[in-house]
């Protein structure tokens, strides 16, 4: 018998390897009338989500975050511990135990929107190793923001 750094249980028998372990899920029903999440990890390596119709919630905690933006598309947090949420009317940055809505470019307001109804579709955003980020806009094109200049 022999227990891994997982502790998985192993046991060889005549017949082959058999493993023993605990069931690592858990179900965390949704908040009532909400679909379609974004996850990311929030403060202390908590999960926190969003939907199409609701503020972003505290998975374990089963709480909104109080003054989160409701109807957020993304969620992205970088290896620097900042998180991202964007709504079809702007970005915002979790920052110093609150969301701040965040001024964006203006050339992404020149730029035509990809369709009236979502004019602020953030599609992905990567941290680069430099300290900054680039987020792409759906039809409007990529942007970089570090320390808060676009």
């Amino acid at each position: 018998m022999l227990e891994d750094r997982e502790g998985d249980i192993w046991v060889g028998t005549d017949k082959g390897l058999e493993r023993f372990r605990q069931r690592n899920l858990r179900w965390y029903p949704a908040p009532e009338g909400q679909h379609v999440f974004n996850l990311a990890e929030g403060d202390g390596g908590e999960i926190w989500a969003s939907s199409l119709n609701g503020p972003i919630y505290r998975i374990a905690a089963g709480k909104p975050i109080a003054g989160s933006p409701n109807n957020v598309r993304y969620l992205f947090r970088e290896p620097s511990g900042t998180l991202w949420a964007s709504q079809p009317d702007g970005i915002w940055v979790w920052s110093k135990g609150r969301f701040v809505k965040q001024a964006v470019p203006k050339v992404v307001d020149q730029i035509l929107r990809a369709t009236p109804r979502n004019p602020m579709i953030v599609t992905s955003a990567v941290a680069d190793s430099n300290g900054g980020t680039w987020i792409a806009i759906g039809g409007r094109g990529e942007f970089y923001v570090r320390n808060g200049q676009w």
